[in-house]
C-alpha cells in the first residue's frame, strides 16, 4: 500500500492533471468526512476517473482520521464478507486487480522448477496456517489474488472470444486442452503399469537368487515410477479444480444475468426457491463432482494398458478377469441412472422446501403472532420427510455400486486365478504373476472402476443440474410483446415524458385479458391520478407501462426515462445513501433538496451515521414510512421523464403526504409527466386530470370538478372536501401571512425528531410555492424547543452492529461436536456393529492377500487355496453391503432429526433472531449445509473409516512380516500426524473462509431478484453484475485457496508414504525375505501409499463436512422464545375446555382466551435489545371489554412496540424491586404467565402489509385446518371476494405461490380480514390495517369490524385519524408514553389536545367532518348508556 506522502504526491498529480474533476470531487469526499468521521462509503459513479479519484480521496480522509491500520486489506474484507452490499466502483476494484495480483498471487513468488513439486501449495498451506495462528480466522484479504485470466469478468470475455473465433481457432485451442488431459491421463497410468511390471520382475528375481543389485534397480525404478505418478495425479487434480471452480461460478454469473434481463412476473413464475437451490446447492455438486467426471477420461487408455499387461501373464483369461470388472460399468450406468431420476426428485422438494422456509424467514412475526409455527414445521418437516426418502434411495444406489466396485478388484482376481487354475496354464500362477496382479487390479478398481461409478452418477447429477438451468435459460425475457403485431405507435417519434395506448389489452396469462380497450395519451409534463376500487387495474396499467405485462394487444409506446415508486418499497442492505442514489453520481446540492422535499432530514439526524447508516435486509431497522419516502427519494433523483407513483402516501399520516405531495411531487416534478395512483381521492383535485378505472377499464376521465359526483362513488364526503388548498394560487398570500407569524417548522408525524432549523425547511416549502394551510403554519416554538431537547437526549448511547458476523459464530469441530450428531440418531445403539464390520472387511481383504501366499505352498492344495480366496470375495461383498446400509441408515437418522431440530429452533427462535442474521445466512444452513451432510458426509466418513480401520490392520501385518519396519512405522506416523495437525487448521479454515464468501453471493442474488424491478427501471442492472463479478472472484479466490491446501496436503502426504513404502521394501530385501513375504509387503505398501494421503484427507475433509453438521447444531440452540403452553394454562384458562381434531389432525382446544378482552398496562418498560434506551417507559392505560381504541402518534412514539408488547414479540422489562409492578395484563391474566400459543392465539391480527403464503386460498385463511370449506365459503361471501375466487378455475384451491397474479394488495388483506373474522377472538388488533387499500375497502374492513367484533376489544393503530374518529377511546403516544387519552369528542373540546393539534393538521373541512363523526358516536354512547 502507498505511504501517505505517496498517496499525497499522487493526488497533487491528479490535481494539476485533471483540475476541476478533482477539485469536484475533492468537494464530495470532504462532505462525506462530515457526515461520517468513522464510517466513509464509496458513492456508486458512473465515470471511471472520478472514481478513481474518490476512492484515492477517501483512502487518505482514512489515514487522516486513523481509523484502521490496514485500509485496503480492511475495506476488502469488509466489502465481500459484509452483509450488506456496498456499491464501491467497480473501477476501483479493477484497479487494484490490476496491480495486487503481481504481489500477492498463489504462486508466491516460486519458479518454474519449484512449482513442478508443488512447492507454491506448500507455502499457500504454512501462509494460511501463520493467518490462522495470528488471526484466528482466515479472512479475504489472506487469501491470495487470482491472476487477471483466471477472474471471472475475464473469464467470461475468454469464452465469448472463443465461442466467435473460428473453427480452426477452436481446433488450435481444443489440441492444447487435450495434450494437456493426455498427458494427466498418461501420467496416472503409465507409469503405475511400469511400477507392476517392476514388482513382478522384482518378486521372480527375489525367487532366484538373483543380485541384491539387481533387485535395488527394480525397487528404485519403482520408487522414480510411483513419484512421478504422484506428481502428475496432484497437478492434474489442481488445474482440475481450478476450472470446475470456474466454472461453478461461470454457470453462476450466466445464471445471474439471465434473471438480471427477466421481468418480475417472469422470475416469480421461475419459482424463487429454485433459483436460490441452483445457486446455493446445484452448482456445488457440479463443483465437488467435477474430479470423478473428468476421471472417466482415463478409462480408455487405462483399461488397454492394463488389459495387454493381463494378457502377456495369463493369456486370454487374464483378459476375461478385466472384462468382469469392465462388465460393472452398464451396471454402474444403469444404477447412476436411476439415481439420478431419484436425484432430480429430490432437487424438486429442495426447491419446495427452500421456498417455504424463506416464507418463514420473511413472514416470521406475523406467523408467531398467528401461532402458525406449528403448520409451517409441520409443512416443511413433510417435505423434508418426502426429500429423505430420495436422499436414502441415492445413497442405497451408492452403496450397492460402491459395494460393487469395491470388490471388483479382488473379485477379478480370483475370477483370473480360478480359470488359469482350472482351464489355463496353471505354470502362470506363481508368486510374482499373482501378487503383482492383485496391486494392479486393486488400482484399477481405485483409479478406473471405481472413480467410473463416481463420475457416471455425477455426470448423470449434472445432467439433471443443466436441465434445471435449461428450465430457467428457457425462460423468455422481459420484452413485452404485442401478440397481434399490429403496434401503430411502434416507431412514432413522441416527446420525452409522453405515453400514447390505444384499444389496450393487457394479459398476464391465457387470453382473458387484465386490462381491456385502454385508451390513453398522457401529454409531456401532465399530472394524471388513478383511482378505482381494490382490483381495478390501476398498479397493472403501471405494470404496463414498465413493461412488466408479459402480452398485449393493441397500439402502445412512451419516450423516456422511467422512475417508479412501489406500494411495497424495495431496499436493499446499504446505506440510506446508496438506496437513493442507486448508482447515480452523487451531487451534494440536488441530493439535499431531494431529501428536504421527502421529509428525510430529520431521519438522518436520528440516525447513527447520518446517511451512511447501513439499512438492513429488507429494510427491517427502518420503518415503512421511512421505506416509502427512501423510495420516493430515490425516484426524484433519478431524474427521469415520467414518474410511476403507485400510492407512495398510503404508508404515512395524513400532514406529512400532504407534505410529501406538494413538496415533492406536486412542484419538484412540475414539469414531468407524473402518474400518481392513490386511494387518496382528496389530492386528486390538484391532477391536470383524473382517470376512474374499474375492472381493468377506464370507465371514465377528466378534471375533478368534471368528475366530483363520481368521485363520491370511491371516497366518502370526508376525503372530498378534507383540504380546499389550492396549489400555486395561494403559496403568495400564505407567504405574506407567514411574515406576521412565528414560523412552524414542516413537523412529520413520521419522524422521532423534530428539524433542527424550521426556518429553513419552510423556505425550502414556500420556495417550492407549496399551498400549505396558514393553519397548519402555526406551532409553538418553545415546545419545538423542548422536543428537539428531549429527543437529542433519546439518540442511542452506542452503536451496535445491525447485523452478527458469520464469522463470531462458534463453528470449532470437537469430538462433542461428533458425539451430538452421532447422538441425533436414533440407531446409536448399532454403532459397535458398524466398527466391527468396517474392521472385519478391512481383516477380509488382508485375509486373501495372504492367502495367495499359500498358493504352490506344500501346507495346502492349490484349488483349495483358490477355492478360498473365492469364499473371501463373497463373504467381503456381503460385509461392504451389510456395513453400508447401517452406516447411511445411521447418517440418514441424524439427518431427519437435525433439520427438524433446527427448523423448531428457527421458527421457536427469539424475533431478534432474525433481526441480526441474514437470510442468506439462515438459508445457507438449510441449503448448502444440509446437502453436505445429507450426502458429502456419508461418502467421506466412509472413506475415512475405512481408511483407518485398513491402516491399522496393514501395519499390524507389516511388522508381523518384519518387525524391524515398526522404526518406519513410527516415523511415518510421527510424521503424518505432525504435518496433519500443522494442516488441519489451515484446511478446516479455509473452507469457512471458502463457505463464508458464497453467503454474499446468495445475499446479493437473493436483493436482486427480489428488486429486479427497480433495477431495470433505473436501468442499474450492468452496476449489479459488475458487483457480482467482484463477489464471485471473492468466492472464486476463496474456493481455490481451500482445494489448492486440499491438494498441498494430498500431495505431500502421498509423497511420504510413498518413501515410507520404498525404504520398507529396501528393508525386505535387506533382510533377505521370501518371494512370497515381499510380494504381500509390496501390495500392503503400494496400497498404503495410494490410500493413505486419500484417507487422511478424507478424514479432514470429514472434519471440514463436520463444520456444516456443527453449524446446524449451532442453529439447533438459538435461545428459544419462552413457553408455548405452560402449566398456569392448564390450571387457569383450559381447565374446562375439550380437545377438538382438525383437518390436520392437529389436537387444539376451544380457544375461549380471552373471555372479555380487557386489556391493562401496568408502567411497561421494553427495550428491542439490551443496552438501548426503552421504546415503551413507564407506560400505563387500562381498556375495557368492547370498547374500541385508536393508537396514534410519531413513528418511534410507541405504537407498533404496544403490539410487540401485548403479542410477546419482545419481552417487557422486569421490575426493579418487588415494590414495583410492571405487567401487562388480559382479563386479569399477567401475559408472563400465559403460553404463547395461548397469549397469540386468544388475539385476532390484521397487519398492514397482508402476509400470503404459497399454497392454496384455503390454506391461507385457515393454515391449522380448524374450519370446515363450508364456514371458509360463508366468510369469503362476507369479505366480497365470493365472485372473485368463483371465478378462478379452481376456487378456494387455487394456488397462491404467484397471489400478485391472483389478488391485488387490497384483496389480499381481506384474506387476513377473513382470517379474523374466522377467528371470532373478543381482542382483535389492527396495525394500519387500512392503509394500503382505498376508501371502499377501508369502508367494508370497518364495516365488518363493527358487525362481527361488535363485543370484542378492538385496537387500532391508524394514521388515518379518520378511520378513529368514532372509537371509544384514543390513546396518543410519544416517546414510550402516554400524552394523552379519552374519548375523541371529548379530547377534541380542549385547545391544548395533543389529539385535536394531529386532527387540525388534516385539514380545516376534514378536521371538522373527524368533529362530527366523534361528536355522533359521543351522543350514540351517551344514548346507550
Amino acid at each position: 500500500m502507498l505511504s501517505f506522502k505517496q498517496q499525497r504526491e499522487k493526488l497533487q498529480t491528479i490535481n494539476q492533471t485533471e483540475g476541476d474533476q478533482y477539485e469536484a470531487q475533492l468537494e464530495t469526499s470532504q462532505q462525506l468526512q462530515k457526515n461520517s468521521t468513522n464510517n466513509i462509503n464509496f458513492i456508486l459513479n458512473e465515470n471511471q476517473q472520478t472514481d478513481n479519484q474518490i476512492i484515492d480521496n477517501n483512502i487518505i480522509n482514512d489515514q487522516i482520521q486513523a481509523t484502521i491500520e490496514d485500509v485496503d486489506g480492511e475495506q476488502e474484507k469488509k466489502q465481500i464478507e459484509s452483509d450488506f452490499i456496498s456499491f464501491e466502483s467497480t473501477n476501483k476494484i479493477d484497479k487494484e486487480r490490476q496491480s495486487a495480483w503481481k504481489k500477492f498471487n498463489f504462486h508466491f513468488n516460486t519458479n518454474w522448477f519449484q512449482r513442478i513439486f508443488l512447492i507454491d501449495l506448500l507455502y499457500l498451506l504454512f501462509h494460511c496456517r501463520k493467518q490462522v495462528k495470528d488471526h484466528k480466522e482466515i479472512n479475504l484479504n489472506d487469501v491470495p489474488h487470482l491472476f487477471p485470466e483466471d477472474q471471472i469478468s475475464n473469464q467470461v470475455k475468454n469464452f465469448d472470444f472463443y465461442i466467435q473465433k473460428e473453427e480452426s481457432e477452436l481446433k488450435k485451442k481444443g489440441k492444447q486442452i487435450g495434450a494437456f488431459i493426455f498427458f494427466h491421463i498418461f501420467s496416472l497410468n503409465a507409469f503405475k503399469i511400469v511400477a507392476s511390471v517392476c514388482i513382478r520382475n522384482l518378486i521372480n528375481d527375489i525367487a532366484d537368487e538373483e543380485p541384491v543389485s539387481k533387485q535395488y534397480m527394480w525397487v528404485a525404478i519403482i520408487a522414480v515410477s510411483n513419484f512421478i505418478q504422484v506428481l502428475g495425479m496432484h497437478h492434474g487434480t489442481k488445474v482440475n479444480y481450478l476450472i470446475f471452480c470456474s466454472i461453478r461460478v461461470m454457470f453462476m454469473k450466466t445464471l445471474y444475468q439471465k434473471v438480471s434481463n427477466l421481468s418480475s412476473f417472469a422470475i416469480k413464475e421461475a419459482n424463487i426457491g429454485k433459483l436460490v437451490s441452483i445457486v446455493s446447492s446445484d452448482l456445488t455438486t457440479f463443483e465437488v463432482k467435477s474430479f470423478h467426471i473428468i476421471s472417466l477420461l482415463v478409462l480408455p487408455f487405462g483399461l488397454v494398458a492394463v488389459a495387454v499387461v493381463l494378457y502377456f501373464r495369463f493369456g486370454g483369461f487374464g483378459v476375461l478377469g478385466l472384462i468382469l470388472m469392465m462388465f460393472f460399468i452398464p451396471i454402474q450406468i444403469y444404477i447412476a441412472d436411476k439415481s439420478s431420476q431419484s436425484f432430480a426428485q429430490k432437487t424438486n422438494l429442495v426447491d419446495k422446501r427452500i421456498n417455504l422456509t424463506n416464507e418463514v424467514i420473511e413472514g416470521i412475526r406475523l406467523i408467531k403472532m398467528y401461532a402458525w409455527e406449528g403448520a409451517f414445521m409441520k409443512a416443511i418437516m413433510e417435505v423434508r420427510r418426502l426429500e429423505l426418502k430420495k436422499v436414502f434411495k441415492i445413497l442405497l444406489f451408492f452403496i450397492f455400486e460402491h459395494s460393487l466396485s469395491a470388490s471388483s478388484g479382488i473379485l477379478a482376481t480370483y475370477f483370473i486365478f480360478a480359470l488359469t487354475q482350472n482351464y489355463g496354464d496353471s505354470d502362470q500362477l506363481n508368486i510374482a504373476n499373482m501378487y503383482s496382479t492383485l496391486d494392479l487390479l486393486q488400482y484399477t478398481k481405485y483409479a478406473m472402476i471405481s472413480f467410473a461409478g463416481f463420475g457416471l452418477s455425477g455426470a448423470l447429477e449434472l445432467r439433471v443440474v443443466f436441465n434445471r438451468l435449461a428450465s430457467v435459460f428457457h425462460i423468455k425475457d422481459n420484452h413485452m410483446t404485442c401478440v397481434d403485431g399490429k403496434n401503430e405507435f411502434l416507431n412514432t417519434t413522441l416527446q420525452n415524458g409522453e405515453i400514447k395506448m390505444k384499444n389496450f389489452c393487457a394479459y398476464w396469462k391465457g387470453e382473458e385479458p387484465v386490462l381491456k380497450d385502454i385508451d390513453l395519451h398522457l401529454q409531456k409534463g401532465e399530472f394524471v391520478s388513478i383511482v378505482g376500487k381494490i382490483g381495478s387495474g390501476k398498479s397493472t396499467l403501471l405494470n404496463c407501462i414498465l413493461k412488466e405485462v408479459p402480452k398485449f394487444r393493441g397500439s402502445f409506446s412512451f419516450s423516456g426515462k422511467l422512475a417508479y415508486v412501489e406500494q411495497e418499497p424495495y431496499i436493499f442492505s446499504s446505506s440510506v445513501r446508496d438506496n437513493i442514489l442507486f448508482g447515480k453520481k452523487y451531487k451534494e446540492s440536488f441530493y439535499n433538496q431531494v431529501v428536504e422535499a421527502c421529509n428525510l432530514v430529520d431521519d438522518f439526524k436520528l440516525l447513527a451515521n447520518g446517511d451512511l447508516t447501513e439499512i438492513g435486509e429488507r429494510g427491517l431497522n427502518i420503518s415503512g414510512g421511512q421505506k416509502a419516502r427512501i423510495s420516493l427519494a430515490r425516484a426524484l433523483y433519478s431524474q427521469a421523464d415520467i414518474y410511476l407513483l403507485d400510492d407512495p402516501l398510503s404508508a404515512v399520516d395524513a400532514k406529512v403526504a400532504k407534505s410529501l405531495f406538494y413538496g415533492a411531487i406536486k412542484k419538484f416534478l412540475k414539469n414531468q409527466t407524473v402518474i400518481l395512483v392513490t386511494h387518496q381521492i382528496h389530492f386528486t383535485r390538484d391532477s391536470d386530470r383524473i382517470i376512474i378505472m374499474n375492472e381493468g377499464q377506464i370507465t371514465d376521465q377528466g378534471t375533478f370538478n368534471e368528475l366530483e359526483d363520481k368521485l363520491k362513488d370511491l371516497a366518502n364526503y370526508i376525503q372530498l372536501n378534507e383540504s380546499q388548498s389550492k396549489s400555486v394560487s395561494n403559496v403568495d398570500g400564505i407567504q405574506q401571512k407567514q411574515q406576521n407569524q412565528p414560523k412552524k417548522s414542516n413537523l412529520d408525524n413520521e419522524n422521532l425528531q423534530i428539524q433542527e432549523s424550521q426556518q429553513k425547511q419552510n423556505d425550502f416549502l414556500v420556495n417550492q410555492k407549496t399551498p400549505l394551510n396558514q393553519q397548519e403554519q402555526i406551532e409553538d416554538v418553545d415546545e419545538i424547543n423542548q422536543e428537539v431537547i428531549q429527543e437529542e437526549e433519546q439518540k442511542k448511547k452506542q452503536i451496535q452492529e445491525l447485523y452478527t458476523k458469520e464469522s463470531d459464530e462458534n463453528i470449532t469441530v470437537s469430538y462433542r461436536t461428533y458425539w451430538k450428531y452421532m447422538k441425533s440418531s436414533k440407531y446409536l445403539i448399532l454403532v459397535p456393529l458398524l466398527i466391527a464390520l468396517f474392521f472385519t472387511s478391512e481383516v477380509l481383504t488382508t485375509v486373501f492377500t495372504n492367502a495367495i501366499g499359500y498358493y504352490n505352498s506344500s501346507d495346502y492344495t492349490n484349488q483349495s487355496v483358490i477355492d478360498a480366496l473365492g469364499y473371501i470375495t463373497l463373504g467381503y461383498f456381503l460385509n461392504l453391503l451389510v456395513k453400508y446400509f447401517i452406516h447411511i441408515k445411521f447418517l440418514n437418522s441424524s439427518s431427519t432429526s437435525l433439520h427438524n431440530k433446527m427448523i423448531e429452533s428457527l421458527v421457536r427462535s427469539k424475533v431478534v433472531y432474525f433481526d441480526q442474521t441474514q437470510s442468506g445466512r439462515i438459508i445457507n444452513r438449510f441449503s448448502t449445509d444440509l446437502v453436505i451432510v445429507d450426502q458429502t458426509l456419508p461418502i467421506t466418513s466412509i472413506d475415512t473409516i475405512e481408511v483407518l480401520c485398513s491402516h491399522i490392520v496393514l501395519l499390524v501385518m507389516l511388522v508381523i512380516i518384519n518387525p524391524y519396519f515398526i522404526i518406519v512405522a513410527f516415523f511415518m506416523i510421527l510424521v503424518l500426524y505432525n504435518f496433519m495437525i500443522i494442516s488441519k487448521t489451515s484446511l478446516i479454515e479455509s473452507k469457512q473462509t471458502d463457505l463464508r464468501n458464497r453467503s454474499p453471493i446468495f445475499n446479493f442474488f437473493t436483493a436482486t431478484v427480489q428488486g429486479i424491478l427497480p433495477l431495470r427501471v433505473y436501468q442499474q442492472t450492468n452496476l449489479f453484475q459488475q458487483k457480482f463479478d467482484e463477489l464471485s472472484d471473492a468466492s472464486l479466490r476463496s474456493s481455490v485457496c481451500y482445494w489448492y491446501i486440499i491438494r498441498a496436503f494430498g500431495a505431500y502426504v502421498h509423497a511420504f508414504s510413498c518413501i515410507a513404502g520404498i525404504i520398507g521394501i529396501f528393508m525386505l530385501i535387506a533382510v533377505g525375505k521370501s518371494g512370497s513375504q515381499v510380494g504381500q509387503s509390496i501390495v500392503y505398501f503400494l496400497t498404503m501409499s495410494d490410500l493413505i494421503q486419500w484417507g487422511l484427507r478424507q478424514m479432514i475433509q470429514t472434519d471440514v463436512t463436520m463444520s456444516s453438521a456443527q453449524r446446524i447444531l449451532n442453529m439447533c440452540e438459538i435461545d428459544p422464545e419462552p413457553a408455548l403452553e405452560t402449566s398456569y394454562d392448564q390450571q387457569y384458562i383450559k381447565k374446562n375446555l375439550q380437545a377438538k381434531k382438525t383437518d390436520l389432525g392437529v389436537v387444539l382446544q376451544e380457544q375461549k382466551f380471552p373471555s372479555d378482552g380487557k386489556v391493562e398496562f401496568i408502567n411497561v418498560r421494553m427495550r428491542y435489545r439490551e443496552g438501548l434506551d426503552p421504546v415503551l417507559n413507564q407506560l400505563s392505560f387500562t381498556i375495557n371489554p368492547g370498547q374500541r381504541v385508536g393508537c396514534v402518534g410519531r413513528t418511534g412514539a410507541g405504537k407498533s412496540s404496544i403490539i410487540a408488547a401485548l403479542f410477546r414479540m419482545t419481552e417487557i422489562d422486569e421490575p426493579i424491586d418487588e415494590t414495583e409492578e410492571i405487567a401487562i395484563k388480559i382479563d386479569g391474566h399477567k401475559t408472563k404467565q400465559l403460553g404463547l400459543h395461548t397469549l397469540r392465539g386468544g388475539i385476532s391480527m390484521i397487519p398492514q402489509i397482508p402476509f400470503i403464503f404459497s399454497g392454496t386460498i384455503l390454506r391461507n385463511l385457515d393454515p391449522l385446518g380448524e374450519y370446515s370449506e363450508e364456514q371458509i365459503k360463508e366468510v369469503i361471501e362476507e369479505i366480497g371476494l365470493s365472485d372473485k375466487i368463483q371465478s378462478l378455475p379452481k376456487g378456494l384451491h387455487t394456488d397462491m405461490s404467484n397471489a400478485s397474479e391472483v389478488f391485488s394488495v387490497g384483496q389480499k388483506q381481506l384474506i387476513c380480514l377473513g382470517r379474523a373474522i374466522l377467528k371470532r377472538s373478543k381482542l382483535l388488533i389492527l396495525d394500519e390495517a387500512t392503509a394500503n387499500v382505498d376508501m371502499v375497502t377501508d369502508d367494508l374492513i370497518q364495516k365488518k369490524i363493527k358487525e362481527r367484533f361488535q363485543n370484542s376489544t378492538v385496537i387500532t393503530v391508524a394514521h388515518r385519524l379518520n378511520t378513529i374518529a368514532d372509537y371509544d377511546m384514543v390513546v396518543v403516544m410519544d416517546k414510550g408514553k402516554v400524552i394523552e387519552s379519552g374519548d375523541p369528542y371529548i379530547l377534541l373540546q380542549k385547545d391544548s389536545s395533543f389529539f385535536k393539534t394531529m386532527v387540525n393538521h388534516t385539514g380545516k373541512k376534514n378536521a371538522q367532518t373527524i368533529l362530527d363523526i366523534a361528536k355522533q358516536a359521543h351522543l350514540q354512547r351517551q344514548l346507550q348508556n
